[in-house]
């Protein structure tokens, strides 16, 4: 397959979603994975980026990265195409510039779980208030205001391992063997959450690097892709849902600030 840009002024009806088939999150693995950039990233064409990390070796085609870090707000996500000895051909362009010695990291994949049919939110609000004058008749400024970013759903599978992640736990708040003399257990409570947070080691200074959605449309079976770069948990986002004779749901809601990104992915 191809990897292009989501094309959304060209889209037509007929590009009506067929499935959701993962949502999931971005996480720094257990042994990181970390090198540095060593020369500003050359792009060539459109969808080329070229990276110096120095340590090629470290890396594999195909594998997920995170560039930058030190500002939350000022990452990328990209996914490597090729390497030739220390430089890494990206599938698509970075969105920050990056000063030398930022650092490049493995990223790994955790599935969240079946996404509920009511599918996913992704909500945009924004604040533009308008100043009026007694001398005329229309508004004198607008005003940029605050806005929000927001991402929620609910799965209906979610494990306790996939909540201690998707929540921000420590691996030491969840564990156990799955047996009558040693259960499965992960303790939740809203102060470890917020303070967790911060120091876990598979987030970005706190926040998730990235969390992404997949899918394809009915007509063409062309695949999308859909990341939200560094994500921090949003209000209500830690409920669940117990209904008897369903199955249980948790909901996610997310708020995210570097970046978003979406890719079409045509059959070829």
């Amino acid at each position: 397959m191809t990897i292009a840009i989501l094309d959304t002024l060209n889209a037509g009806p007929a590009d009506a979603v067929s499935e959701l088939t993962q949502v999931g999150l971005l996480l720094i693995p257990d042994t990181p994975i970390v090198a540095a950039v060593k020369t500003t990233p050359v792009v060539s064409g459109d969808l080329v980026v070229q990276l110096d990390v120095g340590e090629g070796a470290l890396f594999t085609a195909e594998n997920r990265i995170l560039i930058g870090g030190q500002n939350p707000n000022e990452i990328d996500v990209a996914q490597v195409l090729s390497i030739a000895v220390d430089v890494l051909t990206l599938k698509s362009p970075v969105f920050f510039d990056h000063v030398l010695d930022s650092e490049v990291q493995v990223l790994e994949s955790l599935n969240l779980g079946d996404v509920e049919e009511s599918g996913v939110d992704d909500s945009f609000t924004a604040g533009t208030p308008l100043k009026h004058v007694g001398t005329k008749h229309g508004p004198f400024v607008n005003n940029p205001g605050h806005h929000e970013n927001e991402i929620g759903f609910q799965t209906i599978n979610a494990s306790l391992d996939t909540m201690k992640h998707a929540w921000g736990l420590l691996d030491s708040e969840g564990g156990g063997a799955g047996t009558a003399d040693d259960p499965f257990f992960l303790d939740i409570n809203m102060e470890r959450i917020l303070r967790s947070a911060v120091t876990n080691p598979h987030f970005i200074n706190g926040r998730v690097p990235a969390l992404f959605l997949e899918g394809e449309y009915v007509h063409s079976g062309d695949q999308f892709r859909v990341e939200y770069w560094s994500c921090s948990l949003a209000e209500g986002d830690r409920s669940s849902i117990l209904v008897v004779g369903d199955n249980k749901m948790v909901q996610f809601r997310y708020v995210w600030f570097a970046n978003q990104r979406a890719y079409r992915l045509p059959l070829v």
